[in-house]
């Protein structure tokens, strides 16, 4: 009987490491699916539509490449609004995108593609630049609980283009 128990515990844990991998895959799929949702709802240019891909908390922040620090939702909506306000986006893109997940929590980092239009002058630039995420699994969906975006070197963040 102390056999089969041990055998029966054996066989369970060889299975769940057999699994796990797929479980993993399935978590980064599953983040990566809400990263490029992100960078897509980023061309709608509403602030409602972005701040529900943020964590409703005030333990939320946000850095932007401006290096403008952000601090829980209302400020992060809030600077999409002034952004808003100072130009359009289209064809928000992620590149080179790259997840890890660890439990409820996930990272990821990507370079971050997309077309601007200045509201004053009607100027269309190319902006291109790192984002880091922090993500965090709330009521079975992935939250930005920490965003960071910079330059990337070598790279100019925002080039004049024609649209």
């Amino acid at each position: 009987m102390k056999t089969r128990i041990a055998h029966l515990r054996t066989s369970c844990f060889l299975l769940g490491l057999l699994l796990l991998p797929m479980v993993r895959a399935a978590e980064v799929e599953a983040v990566e699916a809400r990263v490029k949702a992100w960078a897509s709802s980023l061309s709608k240019n509403d602030p409602e539509v972005m701040g529900a891909f943020y964590e409703d908390s005030e333990e939320l922040d946000m850095v932007d490449s401006g290096g403008r620090w952000h601090h829980g939702l209302d400020e992060v909506k809030e600077s999409y609004r002034e952004s808003q306000r100072e130009w359009t986006c289209s064809d928000s893109v992620p590149l080179r995108l790259e997840v890890r997940v660890f439990g409820d929590v996930a990272v990821a980092a990507f370079e971050h593609r997309y077309k601007a239009r200045m509201s004053g002058n009607g100027v269309n630039l190319q902006i291109h630049k790192q984002t880091t995420m922090t993500l965090r699994k709330v009521d079975g969906q992935w939250k930005i609980v920490s965003e960071h975006s910079s330059p990337i070197e070598g790279i100019p963040m925002a080039i004049q283009i024609k649209r």
